[in-house]
């Protein structure tokens, strides 16, 4: 999670310096900060969808108990 929160802060800071920089910095900082943003909703995404597997193999390991008896 720590690294979700580091991605925030440098798409805020990308924000802040494509918002009052020169022109040809902006567009790069721009930039910078919209893949920093697809990163980070990457590995929430991967993070987020193996806790639900985790959470649906762990249901589906309790209803095979309940059939075995």
């Amino acid at each position: 999670m720590n690294i979700l929160k580091f991605c925030l802060v440098a798409v805020l800071v990308f924000w802040l310096i494509s918002e009052f920089a020169p022109e040809n910095v902006s567009a790069i900082t721009s930039m910078m900060g919209i893949a920093v943003a697809v990163v980070a909703m990457i590995m929430y995404n991967k993070k987020h969808n193996s806790s639900k597997e985790d959470s649906a193999e762990y249901d589906n390991s309790n209803d095979d108990r309940g059939k075995q008896r």
